[in-house]
């Protein structure tokens, strides 16, 4: 199980949440032997992209969430990513702000700009470049645990009745 928030994620739903992953970047044109950036802070999305990409054949090139702008732009030059994934905002992070002292020009690779957790205020363009919402979400789970993936605790093994049984 993975629990971001107060969320708590099955590995089936995990899964689920990674085939969805991997049929939007397939449809977004992502194929085998593709560099995408992934800048990201540590969420699910995350892990479901790095398991997707692995699933496509695409390379991962991850994107430290505390590089400056000249950073970005040399791993963005140097990989030859196609595609970047990122979010805008978090907390203290401006990834816009980061993202606008970018050279656009020397980044002939890159085609496309994903973004996680795009909202009304999303641009249309970032480095040139279209900007299409991550779509993927883990919006549309409830939120339940799956019983199936529930371990019990070492209490519940060791009490008398509970746990396993024999």
């Amino acid at each position: 199980m993975l629990i971001q928030d107060d969320q708590h994620i099955s590995y089936l739903q995990f899964e689920q949440l990674v085939q969805e992953t991997e049929a939007w970047l397939l449809q977004q044109g992502v194929k085998r032997g593709d560099h995408v950036a992934v800048w990201l802070i540590n969420r699910v999305e995350w892990l479901a992209i790095f398991f997707a990409l692995a699933r496509v054949g695409a390379t991962l090139v991850a994107v430290n969430t505390k590089y400056r702008s000249h950073e970005v732009h040399y791993i963005l030059a140097n990989s030859h990513a196609q595609f970047l994934i990122l979010q805008l905002n978090f907390r203290k992070i401006d990834f816009a702000q980061v993202i606008e002292g970018v050279d656009a020009s020397d980044l002939p690779h890159l085609k496309t700009i994903m973004m996680v957790d795009a909202d009304a205020s999303t641009p249309a363009t970032l480095l040139n470049r279209p900007v299409i919402r991550f779509v993927p979400t883990l919006a549309h789970f409830s939120g339940a645990i799956d019983e199936v993936t529930r371990l019990p605790g070492a209490s519940e093994l060791a009490s008398p009745g509970r746990g396993l049984k024999t």
